[in-house]
């Protein structure tokens, strides 16, 4: 077993009754069971952590993974993001296994890989030309178009920081998500989805209905003028 504190680590996230509704449903999620055991059957241990008030770079966070000998894989119960919508919770313990299936993979092979291909992160993308970084600020410019367009904002300091995990993982966050608010009934959207909206803008009613009536309108004229010719 790759793991440790598993039982400690998953009661330590239920600390409202809406947050363990939602763990409690993610663990039983195929899609998520996929990810949790390839971590688990690995032979790399993970330490898993539930820290209240956890802190990075000196700035409150979500949770946090640390690639090493051993990986150490965080998620803080407490940030009010977690407390007031427990999806967001659930969106940063999948983001956190991303970060540590990609870092394991060396270790535990191909078998039972849950990814595809296309599932990366900042510091592994192939597509990043400069020095690969989250910082807005410090970005090399070549990049700023792939990280607007394949990244987004972070969730943690989304006006400073890039998220580090690209859009086709941040799609498999929000499939779990959508599926675990209509079973459990609890929790919305989280900023996962407004990158997904930014990048791919939800249709707008009112051009359909323009469509419509331009067509109506043309139809109309064209009736109009062959009466006419009769």
């Amino acid at each position: 077993m790759a793991f440790t504190n598993e039982t400690a680590f998953i009661n330590g996230l239920k600390t409202t009754p809406d947050q363990t509704k939602a763990i409690e449903a993610l663990f039983n999620d195929p899609d998520f069971l996929k990810i949790w055991n390839y971590l688990k059957n690995c032979q790399k241990v993970i330490e898993l952590k539930s820290i209240p008030g956890y802190k990075i770079r000196g700035k409150e966070r979500f949770g946090g993974y640390t690639a090493g000998r051993k990986g150490t894989f965080v998620v803080n119960p407490t940030k009010p993001e977690h407390r007031d919508n427990p999806m967001e919770m659930v969106d940063t313990i999948i983001h956190e296994c991303i970060h540590a299936v990609l870092d394991v993979q060396k270790d535990c092979g191909d078998t039972n890989y849950p990814f595809s291909k296309e599932i990366t992160e900042v510091y592994e993308d192939p597509n990043i030309k400069g020095t690969p970084t989250t910082s807005k600020k410090h970005v090399d410019p070549r990049d700023k178009d792939h990280m607007d367009k394949h990244y987004g904002d972070s969730a943690s300091s989304p006006n400073d920081e890039y998220i580090d995990i690209n859009d086709k993982a941040q799609q498999l966050i929000i499939k779990i998500i959508r599926r675990l608010m209509k079973q459990t009934k609890v929790g919305k959207k989280t900023l996962t989805f407004e990158n997904e909206e930014k990048r791919n803008p939800p249709s707008k009613p009112g051009g359909c209905i323009l469509v419509l009536a331009t067509l109506v309108l043309l139809i109309g004229s064209v009736i109009y003028f062959a009466i006419q010719m009769v």
